[in-house]
């Protein structure tokens, strides 16, 4: 089966369609986007961008700076810390780097590699802004939520261990 053959030969409709099927899990989840509106979900959803990480490749480097957040779609990643320990595990479904969406480039504090091929949808900061522009109420809460950050960038808070 050639996916991206398929995937090409269909019209954006059905494209937006499966994205919003195989997204909105991911999405819904994030405690930063409770109480969104259901249109403005959906605008996450749309913005969302598809990347495949392979083994051993790096998604996120330490020291680098950040504008962007992570859905695992499937797939598992290692964080490691200065040291090269590895300290957590995520995988299906997990989040990290909701930090960006609030405080983009700021630099990771620890370094995020693929342990397996991992599908990865993320969400840049920009993007994120301009879904909500719109959203003058939801512009309030979030600026009131980077007051109270601490200024870390870590995972999310969906783990699991493997």
């Amino acid at each position: 089966m050639d996916e991206k053959y398929i995937l090409n030969t269909i019209n954006q409709h059905i494209k937006q369609d499966i994205n919003m099927h195989t997204c909105r899990r991911l999405v819904v989840t994030v405690p930063l986007f409770k109480g969104f509106p259901i249109m403005l979900i959906n605008t996450i959803i749309f913005a969302l961008k598809q990347e495949v990480f392979i083994p051993d490749q790096e998604v996120i480097k330490r020291g680098h700076r950040i504008d962007k957040m992570y859905f695992i779609y499937y797939g598992t990643v290692a964080f490691t810390d200065e040291l090269g320990n590895e300290v957590q595990y995520l995988n299906d479904g997990a989040h990290f780097g909701e930090e960006a969406l609030l405080r983009p480039n700021e630099p990771a504090t620890t370094t995020v590699t693929a342990l397996e091929i991992s599908e990865i949808y993320t969400l840049s900061n920009a993007e994120f802004t301009a879904c909500v522009e719109l959203y003058p109420h939801i512009q309030e809460r979030l600026s009131e939520n980077q007051r109270r950050s601490l200024g870390r960038i870590f995972p999310g808070r969906r783990q699991t261990n493997s």
